[in-house]
């Protein structure tokens, strides 16, 4: 088999498990009494959402962590832009809490199913207008860099 077989045979591995932890996550709801299960059962929907936040960004670049962190603290002459890198982490981590967001909101929240359509459109909304305002803020950013330049 040579690597991209091996990747989409590991994709659909991961994808799958994610099924099955969120199948026995909606049977294993009827049991949580305790605030300990429940909170372990938050905590994997939050790797669930870090995991379906990878498979859908798999072919994308996020910004160099690390570059951000020496231009945020070591760099007092504004040479370089951070937004770009931090817009990138920014949209990141808020799909892995949207991703992480809905299995839990259908299967620990007590909602009705119309209060539970609508915050996920509600979420889903905001993810949009998170989106449009990082594009915006980079489109400046890089309008100032070639202007700079």
């Amino acid at each position: 088999m040579n690597l991209p077989t091996i990747v989409k045979e590991k994709t659909k591995i991961i994808f799958l498990g994610a099924i099955a932890i969120v199948i026995l996550l909606y049977v294993s709801q009827f049991f949580i009494t305790s605030y300990i299960y429940r909170l372990f059962f938050e905590s994997i929907f939050i790797v669930f959402g870090f995991l379906i936040t990878n498979i859908l960004s798999k072919n994308t670049i996020k910004g160099n962590i690390f570059r951000l962190i020496r231009n945020i603290f070591g760099d007092f002459g504004f040479k370089s832009f951070v937004v770009i890198d931090f817009a990138s982490w920014i949209y990141f981590l808020s799909n892995v809490a949207f991703w992480a967001y809905i299995p839990r909101l259908f299967l620990l929240s007590e909602l009705e199913i119309s209060s539970k359509f609508s915050t996920v459109g509600l979420a889903l909304l905001s993810l949009i207008v998170l989106r449009v305002f990082l594009e915006s803020s980079i489109a400046l950013m890089r309008i100032a860099e070639n202007t700079s330049k």
